[in-house]
């Protein structure tokens, strides 16, 4: 929208595997967001507002176990 993102949006590697998606407002990350290590497992969710991470995310190993949790203000 106007040389900015704008709602969902989805990347994939080069082999079909997830690498990140969510949400854009005015041009900013805004709501839940996932990223994806290289093998596919998740890397990190949680949310953003207005290009600042908020709230309770959580962070992933390689193999799927949850490294950590931190919060955001």
């Amino acid at each position: 929208k106007e040389g900015e993102f704008a709602g969902e949006w989805h990347w994939n590697r080069e082999n079909g595997q997830p690498l990140q998606h969510g949400n854009f407002t005015e041009g900013k990350q805004h709501g839940y967001w996932k990223r994806y290590h290289d093998n596919g497992q998740l890397m990190d969710e949680g949310e953003w507002n207005m290009g600042k991470r908020t709230g309770e995310w959580k962070f992933y190993n390689k193999d799927g176990t949850l490294r950590k949790v931190q919060k955001f203000k």
